[in-house]
């Protein structure tokens, strides 16, 4: 019975692993796609084509960013849930991610940029773990 569970979580996190590398692949292609669209029409003001073009460009761009931090996490916690890493960490020791642009792919199609992800601690200056606002 052990023997069974185990191989269907391996085969569980090697589908997820799957689906990353898949997303990651797909949505670079999506970026080259959208920028050899073109788009007719002198005035792009009133171009709903454009601004289409525009949101599905930011759209695969901040997709990307979303991809690089969940990538980055090494626990999970609520929603943020990892098959590879289901242990959730020690909610005094929290960090929140913050991703940027990495500097050495500004020169490349926003699509294909790629993202520096670093943690910072959570300031807990209201209520602490552990502690309720509720009255006891």
């Amino acid at each position: 019975m052990d023997i069974q569970r185990r191989k269907k979580d391996n085969a569980a996190r090697t589908n997820v692993i799957r689906v990353e590398h898949v997303s990651r692949a797909r949505k670079k292609d999506l970026a080259q796609e959208l920028r050899g669209i073109g788009i007719a029409g002198k005035d792009l003001r009133y171009n709903l084509t454009w601004h289409d073009w525009l949101n599905l460009e930011s759209l695969i761009f901040t997709s990307g960013a979303i991809c690089a931090a969940a990538q980055a996490r090494t626990d999970s916690r609520g929603a943020h849930f990892r098959e590879d890493f289901p242990q959730t960490g020690d909610l005094g020791s929290s960090a929140f991610s913050r991703v940027r642009l990495s500097p050495s792919s500004l020169g490349e199609g926003r699509g294909e940029g790629k993202f520096d992800v670093s943690f910072s601690p959570v300031i807990f200056s209201r209520v602490k773990p552990g502690q309720s606002l509720l009255a006891a």
